[in-house]
This record gives structure tokens, sequence and C-alpha cells, in this order.
């Protein structure tokens, strides 16, 4: 459920940020937040197996959040946030979630 809904969040993010931000801009942020997501959960948990990439959805949508604040969007009334709040509490809820790469994103 929880990758599922990743997958979900990337998606409708995706088709947000990356046409304000171009393709580029938009792959470098998603690389560095994954690359950033990984190091956090390996500092967490450095024994346990992963999958995924929690952490690279945690940081697009904290960039997302951040490009809507720049365009005076607010981020709770365009469901962003709530997008964001879901997310959280699926990670801390559910057992077998990596919770150390949201952190690092």
């Amino acid at each position: 459920m929880h990758i599922g809904f990743n997958m979900y969040v990337l998606y409708v993010l995706g088709q947000m940020l990356e046409p304000a931000l171009g393709r580029v801009r938009f792959g470098v942020i998603y690389a560095v937040a994954l690359l950033t997501g990984s190091l956090g959960a390996l500092l967490v948990s450095p024994h346990a197996i992963t999958v995924g990439a929690s952490g690279a959805v945690f940081g697009i949508m904290g960039a997302t959040a951040v490009e809507m604040r720049a365009r005076q969007i607010p981020v709770m009334q365009s469901g962003v946030g709530t997008l964001i709040l879901i997310n959280l509490v699926l990670s801390f809820t559910f057992s077998n979630i990596s919770w150390g790469g949201m952190w690092a994103a």
C-alpha cells in the first residue's frame, strides 16, 4: 500500500512540478533526494534491507511545497499538504517502512 501511494504521489506531483521546473531540474531534484534519502536510511538503520524510494518522493513533495509557496499558492488548500500528511501517517503507522529516508530528504 505504501509503495502504491508513493507511486501515486510521484505521478500527481510530477505532473505539477516537472512543467514548472523543466525535465532536467526535476530530474536533479529527484536524484539528489533519492541519494540523500538512501543515505538517511543507511544512517538510521545500517543493517536493514530496504526497497523503494520514499526519500525521493518526500524530496519531490518538499520541492512542490517550496514551489507552491514561492508562487503564493496555499499548500494545504491545494491538496499537496494533505498528500504530505497522509504519507507521513502511513510511514509511521505501518511496520517495516524505513523512515530514515524521509528525514534526510
